[in-house]
């Protein structure tokens, strides 16, 4: 199972989610300097070979931080920024995402439809959920043999990193399956205590943030 490390990211800063709101990393054991973009990328391409971008910037705005994002392209980042336009997604490629993540909350159906027909990147469907029940039902409507794969992000653990209980998975994993047979991921307090119940769940891979970045574990690749 692939165990992919997130960067949550906002006005250059490294952020985590915290009692509603974002506050800065103050520090990481993974590296000795501040725990800025530029100083954890390299640590985490190092160790796991790809980066979960969260562009909250993107996300919030509608104005992804672009040119760090070409800055950082070496470090393979799967970018997360809530496109809202077929435009808004290609500019994520052109910067130098490997994959980028779209919310149907974020862009229409019709855009959707039309970035399917053009893009030629890694497409993956990213799906808001609470206690393991998706917040919006739109999503079922997605030809999703056009995508590479669905995240499912669980906010009722995000940002916590107390762990996804085993009831909250299943839901994801059984709810899910009735719609999509493409690879799934999970996003959303995970930490290592939960990767062996996520892989045997069936879960292609696993987002993980402040296990990582914040608490030093060193979780590897379940391959």
């Amino acid at each position: 199972m692939k165990i992919i490390p997130v960067m949550h990211v906002l006005d250059g800063a490294l952020v985590r989610y915290d009692d509603g709101g974002w506050a800065a990393v103050g520090e990481s054991p993974l590296v000795d300097e501040k725990p800025t973009p530029r100083f954890i990328a390299p640590a985490l391409f190092e160790s796991y070979g790809e980066i979960y971008w969260v562009d909250v910037d993107g996300q919030k705005k509608n104005e992804p931080q672009l040119d760090i994002i070409k800055k950082l392209s070496p470090y393979n980042l799967w970018v997360d920024a809530s496109p809202r336009t077929v435009e808004d997604a290609m500019d994520l490629f052109v910067a130098g995402a490997s994959k980028i993540t779209i919310r149907p909350s974020a862009m229409p159906a019709s855009e959707l439809s039309e970035l399917f027909e053009f893009a030629d990147g890694d497409i993956y469907i990213g799906l808001e959920t609470m206690d393991g029940e998706p917040l919006f039902r739109n999503f079922t409507s997605i030809d999703f043999g056009y995508v590479n794969g669905v995240v499912a992000v669980d906010y009722g653990a995000s940002g916590k990193a107390r762990g996804i209980s085993d009831a909250v998975l299943k839901r994801l994993m059984e709810g899910l399956r009735r719609y999509v047979s493409v690879p799934i991921y999970v996003a959303g307090g995970v930490r290592g205590a939960d990767l062996a119940r996520i892989e045997s769940l069936g879960f292609e891979g696993a987002m993980v943030g402040t296990s990582i970045i914040e608490r030093g574990e060193r979780l590897g690749n379940r391959n």
